[in-house]
Formats: structure tokens, sequence, C-alpha cells
């Protein structure tokens, strides 16, 4: 199977995707998206190309922990009124 390498001239490799077959008419481009979405596809529309992309649910690690530490919260708080209704508090 051929593929297609993405490599810097030092030969590190940068990308691989399967055989293309006219390498001329790729283009490649640096495009700026929100954290934690993807990107679907590049608007070839305008002069300057965009990148159009979507939101992926939790995928920010900041956001995925403060969920986590509310989850911890949430349970030492039931824990405690268990603990104060089948035990009096005591």
């Amino acid at each position: 199977m051929k593929y297609t390498v993405f490599y810097k001239p030092d030969g590190t490799v940068v990308s691989i995707a399967s055989e293309q077959a006219s390498l001329e008419e790729i283009k490649i481009g640096t495009f700026e998206v929100p954290d934690g979405h993807i990107i679907d596809s590049i608007d070839t529309s305008k002069a300057e190309h965009t990148a159009v992309s979507h939101a992926t649910p939790m995928t920010d690690a900041a956001e995925l922990a403060a969920v986590k530490k509310q989850a911890e919260l949430n349970a030492a708080s039931l824990a405690e009124l268990t603990d104060l209704i089948m035990n009096g508090g005591s």
C-alpha cells in the first residue's frame, strides 16, 4: 500500500494519509479553531480560507476536572447526609 507522507526537511513525519493521486492539488494551511473543536472542512468560498469545525463534548481537560471535582463534592455531601439520617449525626 502506498502512503502520502507530510514531513519536515529533517525527515520528521508530520502526518500520514493514504495515497493521494494528485499532490499538485493539495493545499496546506494553518487554521485557528476553538479548544474542544474538530475540523470538519475548509471553507474556500472567500479569499481567506477558514476552518469549519464543531464542538466535541467534554474534550477540555479542565472542564472534565471541574465535573469530577463537583461529583466528588456531591458524593461527600451525600455521605454526610446519609450519616446524619441513619445515625442521627453521631
